[in-house]
């Protein structure tokens, strides 16, 4: 990953000192995970069937997650790529099911007899 980010940030030499800046909030780190990543997870979110909003909606959840969890990430468990893939598909998998659970009932209209005999004589 020998990568210059760009000139007024540090050079990285390895994932792990991309880790290390980005467990220290370095902002400059996670412009450049996104940079790296984004058209990766992007693509997968389309490919599973989300419209181009809901990708970038998806696309936004991962990576606020990443931001938020960094700290809990620890390389001997698993490779940070596939964490990062993890979150994803996590992401996808939660978005999808909220999706899923907008359903509008019965309950959730009281329609009365009026209101029904009103709308067959406008027909």
């Amino acid at each position: 990953m020998n990568v210059l980010m760009n000139q007024e940030t540090k050079h990285i030499e390895s994932e792990s000192d991309l880790l290390i800046m980005m467990k220290n909030n370095d902002v400059a780190a996670f412009d450049y995970l996104y940079d790296q990543y984004s058209s990766l997870l992007f693509g997968m979110a389309l490919q599973s069937g989300a419209s181009s909003n809901d990708a970038e909606t998806i696309l936004q959840t991962t990576f606020q997650y990443i931001w938020y969890s960094i700290q809990l990430y620890h390389y001997q468990c698993v490779p940070f790529k596939i964490w990062v893939i993890r979150i994803h598909l996590n992401s996808m998998k939660e978005f999808s099911e909220s999706k899923s659970k907008i359903q509008i009932t019965s309950d959730d209209f009281v329609i009365s007899q009026e209101t029904t005999t009103e709308m067959i004589s406008v027909v």
